[in-house]
């Protein structure tokens, strides 16, 4: 489908599709009682709050944000974005103006968002995600040969790292439970432990611990004790100097092929390679 100016119409853009167009990117100090608005802007605007105390209104949206958390602006929304006060740091905002496609225009219909933006977002857990903002600001104003292509790249780990938060993922913690799970798989990284053992030991149905694992961390327990040993396996091969047979053993894999297959899968190459690479 093209629009009438014979631009193609894109199809739903999930979070790993995503090719953004910066527009701007800085990192500012703000004195309490500055505002902005009532305005329109014509593309998505991150707004990332790295100290003091701010508001935002937006239609029957009232929002006061602190230190650690987000917005998200969208196209088009009339909005008053204000800094009530300061913090005992003062007052810091990081903002990134983005169209999500380059090219293309999400406020005229030319494509939609698989997971659509929350306007507020606690990210105060991701321990990473002010020091993107303060790069990208950086790298956005200065004259690097690869600039455009290092502020995309940020920015588009930036909206990766958000869009976990809005599905539901990285924002919210695990269930006690869950919790409990994963320290007793990880300290029992040398069994062989079994999605039934580790029913048996929660007191659940193996179909139940596969339910509750898919949801809260999007995997199997099979899948993340392969990943848990796998990680562990290449310590052993590449710091200790063990053998892939010792290795394997070592984590209760007790078919080395079969922990080759594992191995190979997770960390895109074979055992052998690591344990030869330390052996030159």
């Amino acid at each position: 489908m093209y629009n009438n100016k014979m631009k193609k119409i894109l199809n739903t853009i999930s979070p790993p599709e995503i090719d953004p167009e910066v527009r701007v990117s800085n990192y500012i100090d703000v004195k309490a009682g500055v505002y902005w608005g009532p305005r329109e802007i014509n593309d998505f605007e991150l707004i990332y709050i790295a100290s003091g105390f701010f508001s935002f209104r937006a239609g029957n949206k009232n929002i006061l944000l602190e230190e650690g958390q987000a917005l998200c602006i969208y196209p088009g929304e009339t909005h008053i974005l204000k800094c009530e006060k300061d913090s005992a740091y003062g007052a810091s905002i990081a903002c990134i103006h983005l169209e999500p496609v380059k090219g293309y225009s999400w406020l005229k219909g030319d494509y939609k968002l698989k997971t659509l933006p929350s306007v507020f977002t606690d990210i105060q857990a991701d321990p990473l995600i002010h020091g993107l903002f303060r790069n990208c600001a950086a790298a956005f104003s200065g004259y690097g040969k690869y600039r455009n292509e290092i502020v995309r790249t940020m920015v588009k780990e930036i909206w990766l790292r958000f869009s976990e938060y809005w599905e539901g993922g990285s924002g919210k913690q695990f269930s006690p439970r869950v919790n409990m799970m994963l320290s007793y798989l990880r300290k029992s990284i040398h069994e062989n432990i079994t999605r039934r053992d580790l029913a048996e030991k929660f007191s659940l149905t193996p179909e139940y611990v596969n339910f509750i694992f898919k949801k809260e961390l999007g995997i199997t327990p099979t899948e993340f004790t392969h990943r848990e040993k796998i990680f562990q396996a290449y310590r052993y091969l590449s710091e200790d100097g063990l053998s892939v047979k010792e290795t394997a053993q070592k984590l209760a894999f007790y078919d080395e092929f079969y922990f080759s297959r594992i191995f190979k899968r997770i960390m895109k190459q074979p055992p052998g390679r690591i344990s030869a690479r330390r052996k030159k």
